[in-house]
């Protein structure tokens, strides 16, 4: 019988080896994804600033042209009738200023409602009034692409929504008995005619524009009890698309709007009437810590949740005369 020779046994991995090497990878891994997503979220922050930056730029571009800021909605009051040549109200300011950020041949088709020359009930039932325009979303949101509304029947309706939203003031729509939203101290309301000489405590030390959350439509209830106004710019029957700095971004007191979800914790809304009661939406966004506010100088700033709430208010109003602290 021929002699087998002695060979060395071959080198594998054992049980226990491999449930290390596992154990490490899956640390490895735990360890990359919160830098990943910090990376990710970084880059959407740096785009939501460029977002209001351009924004910035288109406002102070229209100033220029017409020499006024764009009114914060068309019609002088909440919930604001329209009726034949005026079909154009609860128009809000951004569709304005849709020339001035390189959607020109959008905006022109609009114009031929805006100036009454066609007339088709509320600025939601006007053709391409469905249309989003990117640069008027936050990345950061995971409802910024949001598209659909309800009706007042509860039928989906394709329609665009906004991220950002102007100014109202330090206060909600509701000046003493007055609900109009007429008399705000900041750069948008009803009606509004806001010049830079309006601006007297600074465009360095006013807030014009700022970040606000959208929320999807639960298209699950009958009516239109699951929508959700916030964002919405063709139909200002509220402040759809202002904020108000009366409390700090991502505040845990409730917005108040016409029509809004109540069952979101974590940017809470509470339902009331556009005709007799005090409306405000709150900056929020989904930047950790706070959320981002242009100023009406144009430039764009990080405003902390901490930020004193003396010192929001201070930054919402125009021509409050205070002295800033640090923010």
């Amino acid at each position: 019988m021929k002699d087998h020779a002695w060979r060395r046994p071959t080198a594998a991995f054992t049980l226990v080896e491999l449930l290390v090497v596992i154990a490490i990878i899956g640390v490895l891994i735990a360890l990359l994804l919160p830098a990943v997503q910090q990376a990710r979220e970084a880059a959407r922050r740096i785009q939501c600033n460029n977002n209001l930056k351009q924004l910035g730029l288109a406002l102070h571009n229209y100033h220029d042209t017409y020499l006024v800021f764009p009114p914060g909605k068309t019609g002088d009051d909440f919930p604001d009738s329209y009726t034949g040549a005026t079909a154009a109200r609860r128009l809000g300011w951004t569709v304005f200023i849709y020339p001035f950020i390189e959607q020109d041949n959008l905006y022109e088709q609009f114009v031929p409602y805006m100036n009454g020359t066609l007339q088709l009930g509320t600025p939601a039932t006007w053709p391409a009034s469905g249309t989003r325009v990117a640069g008027l979303n936050c990345p950061s949101d995971p409802n910024g692409a949001k598209s659909i509304g309800l009706t007042s029947s509860g039928e989906q309706r394709e329609r665009a929504f906004h991220n950002y939203s102007g100014c109202m003031g330090s206060t909600g729509s509701m000046i003493g008995s007055d609900n109009s939203g007429t008399q705000l101290d900041g750069m948008f309301f009803s009606a509004s005619e806001i010049r830079m000489r309006d601006v007297t405590d600074g465009t360095s030390n006013t807030a014009m524009v700022g970040e606000i959350r959208l929320a999807e439509a639960d298209t699950s209830l009958s009516g239109d009890s699951g929508d959700d106004w916030r964002g919405f710019a063709f139909n200002m029957a509220a402040p759809n698309v202002w904020f108000s700095t009366r409390n700090p971004p991502n505040t845990a007191t409730a917005d108040q709007l016409g029509r809004c979800r109540q069952d979101i914790a974590d940017m809470p809304c509470v339902k009331v009437s556009v005709s007799n009661d005090n409306m405000y939406l709150h900056a929020r966004s989904m930047h950790p810590g706070g959320a981002l506010v242009g100023l009406a100088d144009g430039s764009v700033r990080f405003i902390p949740e901490t930020i004193h709430t003396d010192t929001f208010q201070f930054l919402g109003s125009r021509n409050d005369g205070q002295v800033l602290g640090e923010f």
